[in-house]
């Protein structure tokens, strides 16, 4: 899903809007930009997480991560 939101947008349901805003090309467009958060169980709590892929099936697409907590 892109960061870049129409009015119309339905964002997934497992995401919650945590920040929004917007530069020059996206408010004179009508789009906001968002950062979203999602929130999942670590299936093998006890094994130490050594790396994280970041995977893409979009071939104009950029991934990026933010931030991650571990608790």
């Amino acid at each position: 899903m892109d960061w870049w939101e129409g009015p119309d947008a339905e964002p997934p349901s497992a995401a919650e809007v945590v920040w929004e805003g917007g530069n020059e090309r996206t408010l004179g467009m009508g789009l906001s930009i968002q950062l979203r958060r999602y929130t999942w169980q670590n299936p093998l709590p006890d094994v130490e997480i050594e790396t994280i892929d970041l995977v893409s099936a979009s071939v104009e697409s950029a991934p990026f991560l933010t931030a991650i907590t571990v608790v």
